[in-house]
Protein backbone atom coordinates (compact mmCIF):
# COMPACT_ATOMS: atom_id res chain seq x y z
CA UNK A 1 0.00 0.00 0.00
CA UNK A 2 1.15 3.48 -1.03
CA UNK A 3 0.71 5.93 1.73
CA UNK A 4 0.44 9.80 0.20
CA UNK A 5 0.61 12.15 2.21
CA UNK A 6 -0.79 15.88 1.30
CA UNK A 7 -0.58 19.51 2.52
CA UNK A 8 0.66 22.71 2.62
CA UNK A 9 3.65 21.96 4.06
CA UNK A 10 4.38 25.48 5.07
CA UNK A 11 6.69 24.96 6.54
CA UNK A 12 7.86 21.21 6.81
CA UNK A 13 7.58 20.97 10.57
CA UNK A 14 9.33 18.23 12.96
CA UNK A 15 5.92 17.44 13.21
CA UNK A 16 5.07 16.37 9.73
CA UNK A 17 8.62 14.69 9.90
CA UNK A 18 7.25 12.77 12.95
CA UNK A 19 4.34 11.52 10.86
CA UNK A 20 6.20 10.46 7.89
CA UNK A 21 8.49 8.02 9.85
CA UNK A 22 5.64 6.30 11.79
CA UNK A 23 3.73 5.89 8.32
CA UNK A 24 6.82 4.46 7.43
CA UNK A 25 6.70 1.74 10.39
CA UNK A 26 3.15 0.97 8.84
CA UNK A 27 3.63 -3.09 7.65
CA UNK A 28 0.64 -2.26 5.24
CA UNK A 29 2.50 0.80 3.98
CA UNK A 30 5.71 0.14 0.95
CA UNK A 31 5.64 3.68 -0.14
CA UNK A 32 5.37 7.22 0.74
CA UNK A 33 4.32 10.04 -1.28
CA UNK A 34 4.45 14.00 -0.23
CA UNK A 35 2.30 15.88 -2.11
CA UNK A 36 2.41 19.44 -1.41
CA UNK A 37 -1.01 21.46 -2.32
CA UNK A 38 -0.26 23.99 -4.84
CA UNK A 39 -0.46 27.83 -5.25
CA UNK A 40 -4.08 27.79 -6.24
CA UNK A 41 -5.67 26.19 -3.13
CA UNK A 42 -7.44 28.50 -0.85
CA UNK A 43 -5.72 28.21 2.39
CA UNK A 44 -5.57 31.06 4.77
CA UNK A 45 -1.78 31.66 5.48
CA UNK A 46 -0.72 29.83 1.93
CA UNK A 47 1.89 32.85 1.98
CA UNK A 48 4.71 30.41 0.36
CA UNK A 49 5.09 29.38 -2.96
CA UNK A 50 4.57 25.73 -3.85
CA UNK A 51 8.22 26.18 -5.25
CA UNK A 52 10.14 26.74 -1.83
CA UNK A 53 7.70 24.52 -0.10
CA UNK A 54 9.04 21.25 -2.06
CA UNK A 55 12.81 22.56 -1.66
CA UNK A 56 12.01 22.47 1.89
CA UNK A 57 10.89 18.95 1.79
CA UNK A 58 13.73 18.16 0.06
CA UNK A 59 15.78 19.43 2.94
CA UNK A 60 14.25 17.27 5.52
CA UNK A 61 12.99 14.26 3.33
CA UNK A 62 14.98 11.04 3.25
CA UNK A 63 15.14 9.58 -0.24
CA UNK A 64 13.13 6.55 -0.12
CA UNK A 65 10.00 8.98 0.29
CA UNK A 66 8.81 10.59 -3.26
CA UNK A 67 7.76 14.14 -3.21
CA UNK A 68 5.61 14.86 -5.87
CA UNK A 69 4.86 17.96 -7.58
CA UNK A 70 1.78 16.63 -9.34
CA UNK A 71 -0.64 18.75 -7.76
CA UNK A 72 1.77 21.75 -8.21
CA UNK A 73 1.76 21.33 -11.72
CA UNK A 74 -1.68 21.67 -12.56
CA UNK A 75 -3.73 24.68 -13.22
CA UNK A 76 -6.71 23.72 -10.51
CA UNK A 77 -6.35 22.58 -6.91
CA UNK A 78 -7.10 19.39 -7.52
CA UNK A 79 -9.43 17.09 -4.90
CA UNK A 80 -7.89 14.53 -3.04
CA UNK A 81 -9.89 12.00 -5.19
CA UNK A 82 -8.25 13.42 -8.01
CA UNK A 83 -4.66 12.97 -6.45
CA UNK A 84 -5.59 9.56 -5.61
CA UNK A 85 -6.63 8.09 -8.62
CA UNK A 86 -3.67 9.34 -10.75
CA UNK A 87 -1.71 7.50 -8.38
CA UNK A 88 -3.52 4.35 -8.44
CA UNK A 89 -2.97 4.96 -12.36
CA UNK A 90 0.48 5.81 -12.16
CA UNK A 91 1.14 3.00 -9.27
CA UNK A 92 -1.09 0.41 -10.08
CA UNK A 93 -1.37 -0.11 -5.64
CA UNK A 94 -3.33 0.28 -3.01
CA UNK A 95 -3.65 4.03 -1.88
CA UNK A 96 -4.72 5.33 1.76
CA UNK A 97 -4.69 8.96 2.29
CA UNK A 98 -2.74 10.26 5.23
CA UNK A 99 -5.40 12.80 7.20
CA UNK A 100 -5.68 13.98 10.69
CA UNK A 101 -8.39 13.20 13.05
CA UNK A 102 -9.82 17.01 12.27
CA UNK A 103 -10.11 16.21 8.94
CA UNK A 104 -11.52 12.72 9.33
CA UNK A 105 -14.48 15.15 11.46
CA UNK A 106 -15.11 17.29 8.42
CA UNK A 107 -15.03 14.29 5.80
CA UNK A 108 -18.52 14.30 5.34
CA UNK A 109 -18.15 17.75 2.97
CA UNK A 110 -15.76 16.36 1.02
CA UNK A 111 -15.28 16.23 -2.43
CA UNK A 112 -17.43 12.18 -3.05
CA UNK A 113 -16.11 10.79 -0.01
CA UNK A 114 -18.86 7.84 -0.73
CA UNK A 115 -16.29 7.11 -3.89
CA UNK A 116 -12.83 7.74 -2.08
CA UNK A 117 -13.91 5.41 0.85
CA UNK A 118 -15.05 2.91 -1.83
CA UNK A 119 -11.55 2.66 -3.55
CA UNK A 120 -8.83 4.34 -0.79
CA UNK A 121 -8.06 3.40 2.36
CA UNK A 122 -7.75 6.49 5.20
CA UNK A 123 -4.76 6.58 7.21
CA UNK A 124 -5.85 8.70 10.14
CA UNK A 125 -3.09 10.77 12.66
CA UNK A 126 -5.54 11.17 15.90
CA UNK A 127 -5.18 14.33 17.34
CA UNK A 128 -6.82 13.89 20.50
CA UNK A 129 -10.43 12.76 18.96
CA UNK A 130 -12.30 9.75 19.91
CA UNK A 131 -12.01 8.70 16.40
CA UNK A 132 -14.77 5.86 17.28
CA UNK A 133 -17.17 8.52 17.77
CA UNK A 134 -16.14 10.57 14.68
CA UNK A 135 -16.68 7.30 12.50
CA UNK A 136 -19.69 6.08 14.22
CA UNK A 137 -21.62 9.53 13.29
CA UNK A 138 -20.88 9.12 9.67
CA UNK A 139 -22.29 6.70 7.47
CA UNK A 140 -19.26 6.58 4.85
CA UNK A 141 -16.68 5.75 7.83
CA UNK A 142 -19.16 3.35 9.39
CA UNK A 143 -19.25 1.71 6.22
CA UNK A 144 -15.73 1.41 5.48
CA UNK A 145 -14.47 1.53 8.91
CA UNK A 146 -12.31 -1.42 7.81
CA UNK A 147 -10.05 1.01 5.57
CA UNK A 148 -9.56 3.36 7.85
CA UNK A 149 -6.11 2.88 9.85
CA UNK A 150 -5.72 4.52 12.93
CA UNK A 151 -2.48 5.98 14.59
CA UNK A 152 -2.99 7.06 17.85
CA UNK A 153 0.76 7.12 19.78
CA UNK A 154 2.33 10.52 17.96
CA UNK A 155 2.87 13.57 19.98
CA UNK A 156 2.45 16.32 17.62
CA UNK A 157 2.43 19.38 19.54
CA UNK A 158 3.56 21.57 16.82
CA UNK A 159 1.52 24.16 14.86
CA UNK A 160 2.89 25.67 11.34
CA UNK A 161 1.74 29.24 12.74
CA UNK A 162 4.17 28.95 15.68
CA UNK A 163 6.53 27.35 13.66
CA UNK A 164 7.25 30.24 11.17
CA UNK A 165 6.70 32.69 14.22
CA UNK A 166 9.82 31.47 15.88
CA UNK A 167 11.92 29.68 13.53
CA UNK A 168 13.75 27.60 16.26
CA UNK A 169 14.63 24.18 16.45
CA UNK A 170 11.84 22.53 19.52
CA UNK A 171 9.64 23.20 15.67
CA UNK A 172 11.75 23.23 12.44
CA UNK A 173 15.02 20.95 11.16
CA UNK A 174 17.70 23.88 11.14
CA UNK A 175 18.23 23.22 7.44
CA UNK A 176 14.69 24.63 7.40
CA UNK A 177 15.33 27.63 9.35
CA UNK A 178 18.58 28.51 7.36
CA UNK A 179 16.51 28.10 4.13
CA UNK A 180 13.55 30.27 5.64
CA UNK A 181 15.88 33.20 6.70
CA UNK A 182 18.03 32.94 2.84
CA UNK A 183 14.93 33.46 1.06
CA UNK A 184 13.56 35.68 3.45
CA UNK A 185 10.07 33.97 3.60
CA UNK A 186 7.41 34.66 6.46
CA UNK A 187 8.36 37.93 6.96
CA UNK A 188 5.35 39.74 6.46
Amino acid sequence: MIAVFGGSFNPVTLAHKKIIDRIKKLDEVTKVIIVPVSDKYEKKGLSTNVNHRIEMLKLVIEKDIIISDFEARQDHQLKSLETLTHFKEEYNDDLALVIGSDNLEDFKNWYEPEKLMENFYLIVINRQSDLGKIILSNPTLTKYKEKIIEINDLDLNISSTKAKRELNNQYLDQRVIDYILLNDLYTE
